[in-house]
């Protein structure tokens, strides 16, 4: 696992293509300036990785022979420009000069980057550690950096230490990558699986036998299409019996700024760091940017076509595509004031400038504006120049200005809502009712209040999550499992096969006992199994494995196909490995969702023949209910479950075949008595000739000790989104 946040390589505001190689990040090194008193800049130089300022790095382990790689960027945090430079002292962890840019730096501006691309290559087994220098005039700054080597296979060789894409576009194909795999022992090597991990990597064609006799080569094509901007890192892996064979695979994506204004007024867009200043600036678009925009004589900033709302200045996080329209209109424009009240959280879209609280836009006079009103919770309705309860109300021509008022509530039973930023692959919840959340930058864990406690990151980001009683959290990335502890800090790490969930159930694919002594984590046929320090306890293999969990003692139990089919069993092994009696006839045919509550009792939400069930079997596998409902869809619904502290069995499903598809939630007595339900179905909402979908998206669920749940995904348009609830 490599830890951290490869550079992504941007164009400029206003232009439409990146900057894609060594040579233009060369150009780096040929600014000029003076730098300022050392004493007052040492320390406030930070080092970022995925977003986030980090204080170590810790590679993949990495075998011998072959190389690990990755780009750390450092940010000048003084408010005057200085010059910088870079080194560290071994030769198995090496600079790579051709592809960084913070060595000998003349000039690098307050609040700009350069980024320090560092190489592991290691030439026997074990730890090394060595310390990455950063020198701002006389005193340096030294940042721990680790790795691990571990021993190769033994005969099979392949022609490529790592496989390094370069620059494409999001949504635009890289060109394939062809690896050679060659056998150069004495004895037959078996083929036995392949896995490509990483966000944006794919396994092409291969053409590689069962078994690879002394001297015989065979090869694997690669391609890279990456879905969103920024660093993807991943692995290929080739099972050879018990050995395994790994190439680190990296890419990047291109992060294109693109900033326009409309409108009958005129202005102008500046940002910080500056985006706009050629090729001396690429790297200041890798963190967060601020853009501000400044009205003309005469002109009003009426607004930005973003969440930004009427702001005038606008803050993008790392990563996120950037293409921004400020709006500015004539001194003779008219407002429109809009208020929000409530005790919920929602939008108003004002001629496509989005509002997330009370806001001014302005508007030509004889305009005929629409607003709508939206929540993930619940849209109350307008007073004002506009009433009633329909989401889309037209304000008619405007010769005067116009206030609006938008009314939002919370949900039955809502405790908060938050709006993370960046898109959410998974989610836990610590025992006290934090949130911890995965996406492409790493993990974090938020308040109930959305306040950031710690961020960890992940190169290549973080998938699905899990929690224990002591609020270690477990999780998985493209090189296998990882564990954190309550604050953030790294534990342990396990290289592994993990195969991408295959359901359409959005239950976790990692799952842990309460006292953390036992992790499973899903595989393609069943589950690697790991103790508390991340050690292999077993491996439950050649199971359909349809949804896996992990009970309170450290048993596990993997959905697979039953007997009786249609229906799922459940098949159970203890800690070590031993089966237990199956549990048989899970009303199911795929996509189950399985949970063990605190008395061992398992949960399942299945589906079959367009009808949701949610079960309860107690220890010993007796069924004690099920409970059926007809859902129209076409395919099995996103689904979840788990159970509260209380008791109560808390079942999740997507509420319509469409997207996005809404969240239905539902909680059941231990016995299967329905106390509560909640529907949450998307707002249809019209702009002019065509109608858009604002609701939710389900990701995952997740419970805490003290009666709080928590639901996770996407709303509205790509929204990350977390709804938290709570049990009487």
């Amino acid at each position: 696992m490599r830890w951290g946040f490869a550079a992504v390589v941007v164009a400029g505001c206003g232009s439409n293509h990146a900057v894609a190689d060594a040579q233009a990040r060369d150009a780096l090194d040929d600014g000029s300036g003076t730098s300022g008193d050392a004493a007052t800049q040492v320390g406030q130089l930070s080092v970022h990785a995925g977003g986030v300022t980090v204080t170590s790095w810790s590679f993949a382990p990495t075998s011998v022979g072959a190389n690990s790689a990755t780009t750390l960027l450092v940010r000048n945090d003084s408010n005057a420009s200085i010059a910088l430079a870079a080194s560290i002292p071994t030769s198995t962890i090496s600079l790579d000069s051709a592809g960084s840019t913070c060595q000998g730096i003349a000039s690098l501006e307050a609040g700009a980057y350069c980024h320090v691309r560092l190489v592991f290559a290691p030439s026997g087994e074990g730890s090394v550690d060595a310390p990455l220098t950063l020198t701002s005039g006389s005193t340096p700054i030294t940042f721990p950096v680790h790795g691990v080597g571990i021993a190769a296979i033994s005969g099979l060789f392949s022609d490529h230490q790592s496989v390094d894409f370069g620059v494409t576009y999001a949504g635009t194909p890289s060109s394939p990558a062809t690896v050679l795999l060659e056998n150069t022992g004495t004895a037959t090597m078996p083929i036995d699986a392949f896995a490509v991990q990483g966000a944006g990597f794919a396994l092409g064609n291969q053409n590689c036998p069962a078994a690879l006799t002394p001297g015989g080569a065979c090869s694997v094509t690669l391609v890279f299409n990456p879905s969103s901007p920024g660093p993807s890192a991943g692995t290929l892996t080739v099972m050879s019996g018990t050995a395994v064979l790994s190439v680190p695979l990296t890419g990047l994506a291109a992060r294109v700024v693109t900033v326009t204004t409309s409108g009958g007024g005129t202005g102008t867009v500046t940002s910080t760091p500056n985006v706009q200043c050629g090729l001396p600036c690429i790297d200041n678009a890798l963190g967060t940017i601020v853009f501000t925009a400044t009205a003309d004589s005469g002109s009003l900033f009426a607004g930005w076509q973003s969440q930004c709302g009427t702001q005038a200045t606008c803050t993008v996080g790392p990563s996120v595509p950037v293409d921004l329209v400020a709006r500015f209109e004539l001194n003779s424009a008219k407002a429109i004031a809009v208020t929000f009240a409530g005790s919920g959280v929602g939008f108003v879209n004002i001629n496509n400038t989005i509002c997330t609280s009370s806001c001014t836009t302005y508007v030509a006079v004889g305009t005929t504006p629409n607003v709508a009103g939206y929540s993930p919770s619940t849209f109350v309705g307008w007073t004002g120049d506009c009433t009633g309860t329909a989401a889309n109300c037209n304000l008619g021509t405007v010769i005067n200005d116009r206030a609006v008022t938008a009314t939002f509530s919370r949900d039955d039973r809502e405790v908060a809502t938050l709006f993370p930023p960046a898109r959410i692959a998974g989610m836990a919840m610590m025992p006290g009712g934090d949130v911890v959340l995965s996406d492409v930058n790493g993990v974090s864990r938020m308040t109930m209040t959305g306040a950031i406690v710690w961020s960890t990151a992940i190169d290549g980001g973080a998938m699905d999550l899990a929690t224990d009683s002591a609020g270690n959290v477990y999780g998985r990335d493209s090189a296998g499992v990882f564990a954190l502890g309550p604050d953030g800090s790294v534990r342990w790490t396990h290289p592994a096969i993990l195969a991408a969930n295959p359901l359409r159930s959005v239950q976790s694919t990692i799952s842990a006992s309460s006292d953390g002594t036992v992790i499973a984590a899903h595989t393609s046929d069943g589950a690697v199994v790991l103790d508390g320090n991340g050690a292999l306890r077993f491996a439950a293999t050649a199971l359909t494995s349809d949804g896996m969990a992990v009970a309170p003692d450290g048993s596990i139990g993997i959905g697979t196909a039953g007997t009786n089919a249609p229906a799922l069993d459940v098949k159970r092994f203890d800690k070590t490995g031993a089966s237990l009696p199956t549990i048989p006839n899970l009303p199911a045919d795929r996509d189950a969702s399985l949970y063990f509550d605190a008395q061992g009792a398992l949960l399942g939400q299945t589906t079959i023949g367009g009808v949701t069930h949610v079960s309860r079997f107690s220890a010993d596998g007796t069924l004690v209910f099920t409970n059926a409902e007809f859902t129209n869809f076409s395919v099995s619904p996103k689904a979840a479950i788990v159970a509260a502290s209380t008791g109560d069995v808390i079942a999740m499903r997507g509420a319509t075949d469409a997207a996005p598809p809404g969240i239905r939630l539902e909680v059941f007595s231990s016995t299967g008595t329905s106390t509560w339900t909640l529907s949450n179905l998307p707002t249809v909402v019209s702009f002019g000739v065509f109608n858009l979908s604002y609701g939710v998206s389900p990701v995952a669920l997740a419970v805490d000790a003290n009666k709080h749940f928590a639901v996770a995904g996407d709303y509205a348009l790509g929204t990350p989104w977390v709804q938290i609830f709570a049990l009487p």
